[in-house]
């Protein structure tokens, strides 16, 4: 949990207590870990998902305390819960909704 608390305050993001490593002979190692996101109300159960070359987020639950009918308003708490919990908040140029990722998302192999 130290890692995480380098950009997030302490206790917002930590250690699901379960994680997975895939050792394929000839392939590519990758480890899974889960994880859990808890700030301003808002409950993020996710994998982290860790290659050589590649990173992924699933996530696997969401739970909104004041959670609407609106989709969209639920998206604007998690989005204001994150970058809450970020210790240095992210300049609006590089905010995830404004500016397009470097790395494509894709779906991670089962």
């Amino acid at each position: 949990n130290s890692s995480t608390e380098l950009y997030f305050k302490p206790g917002s993001v930590r250690f699901g207590q379960s994680g997975d490593v895939s050792l394929k002979w000839g392939g590519v190692p990758s480890i899974a870990l889960d994880m859990e996101f808890h700030h301003a109300r808002v409950k993020v159960y996710f994998r982290l998902l860790l290659e050589a070359l590649q990173a992924a987020v699933e996530i696997t639950y969401i739970n909104f305390e004041d959670a609407a009918a609106d989709p969209e308003h639920n998206t604007r708490l998690l989005i204001e819960a994150i970058a809450n919990a970020r210790l240095s908040p992210l300049a609006p140029a590089a905010s995830p909704c404004t500016s397009k990722p470097s790395v494509e998302p894709r779906l991670w192999p089962a």
